[in-house]
């Protein structure tokens, strides 16, 4: 899984916790890469002074995930984006 936080999104670092574990402070423009087996994961944004933004997973074997991080109305929105491989 790759995540992406979008250029322009304001505020300072950024903590990210995989299924309840803190895994990452990320920066404005910073992306990382988790690798992760397949099945349900739970990724958290915590801002420090904004509402906390969430996205549930389903990873498939075989298919690679993309979380954007963006700016939504003054607070922190999550979107997942699944690509699957094949023909």
């Amino acid at each position: 899984m790759t995540i992406v936080r979008e250029p322009g999104v304001a505020g300072s670092g950024l903590n990210l916790f995989l299924d309840g574990d803190q895994i990452a402070r990320v920066t404005v423009g910073e992306v990382m890469t988790v690798y992760l087996k397949p099945g349900r994961h739970l990724l958290v944004a915590k801002p420090l002074f904004s509402p906390p933004a969430n996205v549930r997973l389903q990873l498939r074997s075989g298919g690679a995930t993309t979380v954007h991080i963006t700016d939504r109305d003054g607070n922190f929105a999550m979107k997942a984006v699944v690509r699957t491989r094949g023909p």
